[in-house]
């Protein structure tokens, strides 16, 4: 499938048997579907959708993408056409999620599905597949690491109005950037 495809509704409602919860799942097998992280927001500031990862297709080297999906389990639309995602961040404010693809800071916008290059980044790849990044309340600065030429980790920030990337710390391994 490609971006801005508009996937079949997944959702399925069930009980927990233990609590007596009511569940709605969002996704379903073949592909393998993931949250972001427990510590990141993934929804828009309406809480009206939620992004996750997802498999393209089902295969075991299927490439991961970012999906989003009304809460109530409907709209399920691939937000994103990478093969090598990552240094993912969703800042609700603005309703868009940040990803590293090719050596850039790309944005795409939850709901109208806009998508901008915002800068090249000091390294032409992710830290690892589908890693996450840190982006401040406000969608105006963006933390992420990339393995740079020499194979060392670069972090940087990126100042998301203008585009400029100002390199923070570079060292052999990263790992977990978070800003508050």
């Amino acid at each position: 499938m490609a971006k801005g495809t508009l996937h079949d509704c997944e959702r399925v409602f069930f009980r927990d048997p233990r609590s007596g919860l009511k569940i709605t799942r969002l996704t379903h097998h073949p592909c393998i579907s993931m949250n972001l992280y427990f510590e990141m927001c993934s929804f828009t500031e309406d809480d009206g959708h939620v992004v996750f990862l997802s498999q393209r297709y089902a295969g075991r080297e299927a490439p991961f993408d970012l999906f989003r999906v009304q809460t109530n389990g409907m709209d399920l639309v691939q937000l994103t056409d990478c093969d090598d995602i990552g240094g993912i961040a969703v800042c609700p404010t603005t309703d868009s999620a940040y990803y590293l693809t090719r050596g850039e800071l790309r944005r795409v916008h939850v709901k109208t599905l806009e998508e901008e290059t915002i800068a090249r980044v000091p390294g032409e790849r992710p830290t690892a597949p589908r890693s996450l990044a840190t982006i401040d309340l406000k969608g105006k600065r963006y933390f992420g690491n990339v393995v740079n030429k020499e194979g060392r980790g670069s972090l940087f920030r990126v100042d998301t109005d203008t585009g400029k990337v100002t390199l923070i710390h570079e060292s052999d391994t990263q790992n977990h950037i978070t800003v508050d």
